[in-house]
């Protein structure tokens, strides 16, 4: 600035509060301490920069760096010097400014509070630092805010040395114990869980507890008591063997028995429910349970052409034989690979009907036990064995059961023998209401053949369906 330069009134400036807003320095507030005409420069003590404390005693400023410079009132640190107006640089105005300034209207100037340490809580110098440098900025108008940074604590190395002291002050003597593996084997019984896996009794296929707490949009209103949605009227005693199964819900599903299940069907065909119709029903719905086994939406997504399930079906000449060619033709109309055996049926029979239809989607079937396939298979179903026809003795039975033995694949029965099956079972299916078997038979599912409620009512028979939104529901051993 030509002021600095031509060193006028240098005396008068010794001492006055200045604010110079430099062009990349930023802003400094101090008091004068000298100024050099020879080399333009003007030198600050006591000095804030940007509103705080600056760490140096004193900075000398060029001219050429300075942007605007004017006194201003002193405050706590610059010592209470009288305030004057306000001079500018500009290029038309530079010599003579001093006399200029004084014709020209005077700029406002806001006097700032003194701030002492009473105004403050006792909670150490760096809030006293921050109220102080709030005060500095509001001297005067044209002076900006402070940075968002600025309001941030600012914490002291000592503060941040002991950060680091809570973070890696661990000793390496602790970290250097090797984990010991064995032991922590050693807790896990892998044998009993592969065991429980193998059986079909995981953890995951606890029945679920009946909760006590419902959420407002559930509309769930608990009965005052609970009862049996299933109950025999003629409840056979304990002696006579009766059990039941306990679904996830926590309903008890009684067992019948095979009698018992003969008059149900015979009434419900009587009634417009057909063995027909009954086999096309379970058809259906024991699908929706094979879907999921054999990998669901993941697997028979039309777009997977690679990975197209297969299923095996063993067929008897028997009901539970058409429920296994129902059950084939449906997969078959979802693009399941399916291979079906069975001996040769008698033509114009109702099984000789299923098959024909069955044959009309293309799959595969057999009927010698040297055609069965070698590749891999997702699934085995079983519907072979029938209540009054032994099997099990037949030559080409046994080869059967070898080879089912001997695939990696699981088996699903449907409408298992009440003593169980000879071939490794993981998951039977009971239809209408259960029989029971023996854990040997696996994970116990129920199919709903839609019985109406009359029906079960006209053979002693209490009955609400169980079945909720599903066609095929778990069934657990009562503990």
């Amino acid at each position: 600035m030509d002021l600095l330069r031509s060193g006028k009134m240098m005396s008068q400036w010794i001492g006055q509060a200045i604010n110079v807003e430099c062009n990349d320095l930023g802003v400094f507030q101090g008091l004068v301490e000298s100024i050099d005409s020879n080399t333009s420069t003007v030198t600050l003590r006591n000095i804030i920069k940007d509103g705080k404390p600056y760490e140096r005693k004193s900075i000398s400023i060029l001219s050429d760096q300075i942007k605007s410079l004017y006194f201003i009132e002193s405050t706590a640190i610059l010592h209470g010097a009288e305030s004057n107006t306000r001079v500018e640089s500009s290029d038309d105005d530079r010599p003579h400014q001093r006399h200029k300034a004084d014709k020209r209207k005077p700029a406002k100037v806001v006097r700032a509070k003194t701030v002492t340490e009473d105004d403050f809580p006792a909670k150490g110098n760096l809030l006293r630092r921050r109220s102080t440098s709030c005060s500095m900025n509001e001297v005067t108008e044209g002076i900006r805010s402070p940075r968002r940074s600025e309001q941030m604590p600012q914490y002291s190395k000592r503060q941040h040395i002991g950060l680091s002291d809570d973070c890696f002050s661990v000793t390496v003597e602790s970290c250097q114990d090797d984990f010991d593996f064995e032991k922590n084997l050693a807790m896990f019984d892998k044998q009993k869980v592969f065991h429980d896996i193998e059986n079909g009794r995981s953890n995951r296929l606890t029945p679920k507890k009946a909760r006590d707490k419902f959420k407002h949009d559930e509309l769930v209103i608990k009965a005052s008591k609970t009862v049996r949605q299933i109950k025999l009227v003629d409840e056979p005693s304990s002696q006579d063997g009766s059990f039941f199964y306990t679904t996830d819900d926590g309903l008890d599903i009684p067992c019948i028995s095979l009698e018992t299940r003969e008059k149900l069907f015979a009434f419900a065909a009587s009634h417009g429910l057909s063995e027909q119709r009954r086999v096309d029903i379970v058809g259906r719905n024991t699908c929706d349970m094979i879907f999921q086994l054999i990998g669901g939406s993941n697997r028979l997504n039309p777009y997977n052409t690679h990975q197209t399930p297969t299923v095996m079906l063993f067929c008897g000449l028997n009901t539970q034989g058409r429920y296994g060619v129902s059950i084939a033709t449906h997969l078959a109309n979802h693009n399941v690979e399916t291979i079906v055996f069975i001996p040769a049926p008698t033509p114009g029979s109702s099984l000789g009907q299923e098959l024909a239809l069955y044959d009309m989607s293309g799959k595969k079937r057999v009927s010698k036990h040297t055609e069965l396939p070698t590749g891999p298979i997702d699934l085995i179903i079983n519907c072979l064995d029938s209540p009054g026809a032994n099997l099990s003795q037949e030559s080409w039975y046994k080869c059967i059961t070898n080879w089912c033995n001997t695939c990696r694949a699981h088996v699903l029965a449907v409408d298992p023998l009440s003593n169980g099956c000879v071939i490794n079972t993981k998951w039977s299916v009971h239809i209408g209401l259960p029989q029971r078997l023996p854990r040997s038979a696996g994970q116990t599912y129920l199919c709903d053949a839609s019985i109406p409620k009359r029906v079960f009512n006209h053979i002693g028979i209490k009955y609400r369906s169980p079945f909720s939104t599903k066609f095929c529901i778990p069934l657990h051993h009562e503990q």
